[in-house]
């Protein structure tokens, strides 16, 4: 399966997008992504940081609509005159870019694959 009929089944929301866009987007997330490292799961992590990536860019250009599935911590909940507001949790433990990745169900998902990963150690100029 390719990449694009991944993002395709997770994220149908952008079917739509021209191919020049999603080849790009595509593109730029490779960048992020050792294949050695990642292995069977490089497609899920790249299908999922894409469509994370244009989540945020719709909801950034005001485009986003109730199809596009956004997560994260619920801040506040009103019902009439009772308001509850919560702290965020979590916050001071995740670095500014999981913070960002967990704002959507994609990125939630792609940090839930990077913690799949099994990294070897990697050691200059010794032995372990």
């Amino acid at each position: 399966m390719s990449i694009r009929t991944h993002i395709s089944l997770i994220a149908p929301q952008f079917d739509e997008l021209p191919t020049a866009l999603m080849n790009e987007a595509i593109g730029i997330a490779l960048l992020q992504f050792a294949t050695s490292v990642w292995g069977v799961l490089l497609e899920s992590g790249v299908a999922n940081l894409v469509a994370h990536a244009l989540t945020l860019r719709a909801k950034a250009l005001q485009l986003a609509d109730s199809e596009i599935a956004a997560a994260g911590a619920v801040n506040a909940v009103k019902t009439g005159d009772l308001s509850v507001s919560f702290g965020a949790t979590g916050a001071a433990t995740a670095s500014a870019g999981e913070t960002a990745l967990r704002t959507t169900t994609y990125g939630l998902e792609y940090l839930r694959l990077r913690e799949m990963l099994v990294t070897q150690p990697f050691v200059i100029g010794g032995t372990i």
